[in-house]
């Protein structure tokens, strides 16, 4: 079944139909200090965010000008982050990646695309407090339609 995330923003959220514990999205939040963000970034409603576990959608959150569209599969993240034409993300996007277990893989695909004249900042945070066998391969692309000067 695909799942499919497109937000115009609000709360953080569980964006699938599955059972996700707590504890999941509760040690990948603890980790967060450890790569240099605050486990506040989730709650701030200024901040957008999206949080995996494995191939796992467990919370995000878009700001105006942002779209989100992702899709969990089997074997893989997929999907997009669009910063429409002209906006201006004042708070840096946080891509919060990882594995709250010591084995496992994760896989993204991400295209990430900038719109004539927006701008945004985006931190990839990667996660595995426990990991002893795990693996995390990420494949993002990047397109602007800014022009080069």
């Amino acid at each position: 079944m695909k799942q499919s995330i497109i937000s115009a923003g609000g709360p953080a959220f569980v964006v699938t139909g599955k059972c996700v514990t707590m504890s999941e999205l509760d040690e990948l939040r603890r980790t967060l200090p450890m790569v240099g963000a605050e486990p506040s970034i989730l709650d701030d409603t200024r901040i957008a965010h999206v949080v995996a576990h494995g191939h796992r959608i467990l919370s995000h959150r878009t700001v105006p000008g942002l779209r989100v569209d992702l899709e969990e599969t089997p074997d893989a993240i997929i999907g997009k982050l669009i910063v429409e034409a002209g906006a201006q993300i004042a708070q840096p996007i946080h891509m919060c990646f990882g594995l709250a277990q010591p084995t496992g893989v994760q896989q993204i695909k991400i295209d990430l695309q900038v719109h004539e004249g927006a701008q945004a900042r985006v931190l990839s945070h990667c996660l595995f407090p426990f990991a002893k066998a795990a693996e995390h391969r990420m494949r993002p692309s990047w397109r602007s339609d800014q022009a080069r000067h």
